[in-house]
């Protein structure tokens, strides 16, 4: 699983939690907390305790419910009274050593999952989201794309996060009733998708325009960010591309840009705490 620290989270801060978690988790498995049964079983539900005090500020409630297993930590809890009849200790320890080592396994694993999601946000340039309007008006097609105007920079490279609700946006225009935005949303697709596969550069660095005393520009790379398993989209997909950038900004712990043409989006992205360019020319209009 990968776990999502809610905006505004200090990375630091959760990746401390749950490194802390995890080794008190191995404590109590190794039987730091007691051997016998009914011990083991207080020493695993004070470990739930503390991680749901833990975390409950730092990731949200459905991830936290998997993260802990909260369903298996409710049936240890109504056993721990009721197995003290002959055999129970054997059924509660049999019970308690299967949800620690699974409740190891999936800490292990969102730790890690966790962590090469940060890898992939070390990339370097400057973070950003296109809303899908960008990808369909916007005056250059992707793969001449050049945002230095648009965000104020000069030779900076430039890193842009695609939100994965962008790319299944982008394949309904596949359909629609404009043949411009047809072809624009076929040619987009198609570029994301064979830009990924090749690596995820977009455009090289160019330095040419230094020879006439120009700016060179930087580097442009691209990558699609997958939505987490067992993730529940939010109903309005504005909404949800801002919430994925905004975890993408608390993740990376640095500025996240977010590129749009609607007014809406604007005003959803900075109360989220992004940064918004909202552009105001068109494909129509040479981008002037």
């Amino acid at each position: 699983m990968l776990v999502n620290p809610l905006p505004g989270t200090e990375r630091t801060v959760l990746d401390s939690a749950l490194d802390y978690l995890l080794n008190r988790l191995h404590t109590v498995n190794g039987g730091g907390g007691g051997t016998v049964a009914i011990e083991r079983a207080f020493a695993y539900i004070e470990w739930v305790h503390e991680a749901r005090r833990r975390l409950y500020n730092l990731i949200r409630p459905a991830e936290l419910e998997q993260l802990l297993g909260l369903r298996s930590y409710e049936t240890i809890l109504a056993a721990t009274v009721p197995f003290g009849s002959p055999g129970g200790e054997r059924v509660l320890n049999g019970l308690i050593s299967t949800e620690l080592t699974e409740r190891v396994t999936v800490f292990e694993q969102a730790i890690r999952n966790l962590k090469e999601r940060v890898d992939q946000l070390y990339r370097a340039g400057i973070l950003v989201v296109l809303d899908t309007n960008v990808y369909l008006h916007y005056p250059q097609e992707l793969h001449e794309i050049d945002l230095r105007q648009d965000l104020g920079l000069r030779e900076e490279p430039i890193h842009i996060l695609v939100p994965m609700a962008v790319v299944d946006e982008l394949d309904g225009k596949k359909q629609h009733q404009n043949k411009d935005t047809r072809r624009r949303a076929r040619m987009v697709t198609a570029k994301i998708e064979q830009v990924v596969r090749d690596g995820g550069r977009l455009r090289e660095q160019d330095y040419s325009p230094l020879d006439s005393g120009g700016i060179p520009r930087g580097e442009i790379t691209l990558d699609v960010v997958f939505d987490p398993p067992g993730h529940t989209r939010l109903s309005i997909t504005d909404d949800e591309i801002v919430d994925r950038a905004a975890t993408l900004q608390t993740l990376a712990g640095r500025r996240v840009r977010l590129l749009t043409y609607d007014t809406g989006m604007a005003m959803r992205g900075r109360n989220a705490g992004l940064t918004v360019h909202k552009l105001q020319h068109s494909r129509t209009d040479d981008g002037k």
